[in-house]
């Protein structure tokens, strides 16, 4: 957000500083991108397997807290409802001829 409003301040107002510093940014930005996937790039078995492992974790993280959830809800469902039939209403369907 910062580095958008430095870009649009500096345009807008022509300030070669701003525009320097803006491009400047820009640029690593994208030179660690272009790192950041070299890396990945050649260390993509240990990256592959790590994300791997993540994911399990957090697949088994996920259905423990479903279960439990699941789990609660139905307790606190069935501790709430009251499936009796009362008496007192009137079930009947000609009572409107």
């Amino acid at each position: 957000m910062l580095m958008g409003f430095l870009g649009c301040l500096g345009a807008v107002n022509e300030v070669r500083c701003l525009l320097g510093l803006y491009f400047t940014c820009l640029l690593l930005i994208l030179i660690a991108q272009i790192t950041a996937g070299i890396l990945i790039y050649f260390q993509r078995d240990a990256v592959s397997q790590s994300a791997f492992q993540l994911y399990a974790q957090l697949f088994t993280a996920s259905n423990s807290l479903n279960d439990s959830v699941d789990h609660s809800l139905n307790d606190s469902l069935n501790d709430s409802v009251d499936y009796s039939v009362n008496d007192s209403v009137d079930h009947s369907v000609n009572d409107c001829e």
